[in-house]
């Protein structure tokens, strides 16, 4: 549902619903966003510069690029990684132990 609110002589129309839950559909993607690569809620600082470049016409994909290649993202990359590895390897460890009794 659009709220149109009426201003000025000529009708000068101000959809004001309709930004205010396009401003939350955007709060939303880049808490999504942050999730997605970060596995966090943004930080105040952070939220607030990604939103206001969004709002100055940068896409949502170059968020997540950018997101995708900060240093926290590899790390958190790189530690998933070597638990996939770590994991293997205790399997394999106790999958021999119990074949060896």
């Amino acid at each position: 549902m659009n709220y149109l609110i009426l201003q000025g002589k000529k009708s000068d129309i101000i959809e004001y619903k309709q930004n205010e839950e396009n401003e939350n559909n955007m709060d939303k993607k880049i808490t999504e966003i942050f999730h997605k690569y970060l596995f966090r809620e943004p930080d105040h600082e952070s939220f607030t510069y990604f939103k206001q470049q969004i709002m100055n016409g940068m896409s949502y994909e170059w968020f997540e690029g950018v997101l995708k290649n900060c240093d926290e993202s590899k790390q958190i990359q790189k530690l998933k990684e070597e638990y996939k590895k770590n994991k293997k390897r205790f399997i394999c460890s106790s999958q021999f132990l119990e074949s060896s009794n």
